[in-house]
């Protein structure tokens, strides 16, 4: 009798966003990564018996979208967030964040992950198109680490073809060691 494969998770990991051509940068520790995945069902009902039924069913992705809480508030991930310019002086090495700057900037989400549960086993998640939102809360004063929470949609890429999701990727381990 062959054994029964468990998948349980417990997943951590570095999240990594890509603008453009640039080298992927990681956005440091990251509390919490999901993905949201919203549904427009057509059905057919069957009116050919009595009783009713569906006779078929369409299923359209109306959207994907991607929440994130960021642990570190870094001037590259504030200026993600405020979807804005980071500039630093060089002189002062103060960093100067200008806000809603860069709305409509789109990035690719890595997230290079493990799976605790199956000691340490590859999750890994590509978002190819990830266009976030601006934050709505930027919380600067409070009594525990701040979080500050990204939001954003994830966008069809047409040239992913031939069986590829034209939205997200995930590679996974399938056995642990």
């Amino acid at each position: 009798m062959a054994a029964i494969q468990e998948f349980s998770y417990i997943g951590n990991g570095v999240v990594k966003v890509q603008k453009g051509a640039a080298t992927a940068r990681e956005v440091g520790n990251c509390s919490a990564l999901s993905l949201k995945i919203s549904t427009d069902e057509k059905k057919l009902v069957d009116y050919t018996r009595g009783g009713g039924g569906t006779a078929n069913k369409v299923v359209r992705i109306s959207s994907v979208d991607v929440e994130m809480d960021l642990r570190e508030l870094s001037p590259d991930n504030i200026a993600l967030a405020l979807q804005g310019d980071v500039t630093i002086d060089a002189t002062s090495k103060e960093a100067t964040i200008e806000a809603l700057t860069q709305l409509g900037t789109e990035y690719k989400l890595i997230f290079e992950g493990l799976n605790e549960a199956q000691s340490g086993a590859k999750v890994n998640l590509t978002i190819h198109r990830f266009k976030p939102s601006p934050a709505d809360d930027l919380a600067l004063i409070g009594d525990d680490f701040a979080t500050l929470k990204l939001k954003g949609g994830v966008l069809a890429d047409r040239t992913k073809t031939g069986g590829k999701s034209m939205y997200f990727q995930v590679v996974m381990a399938t056995q642990t060691v």
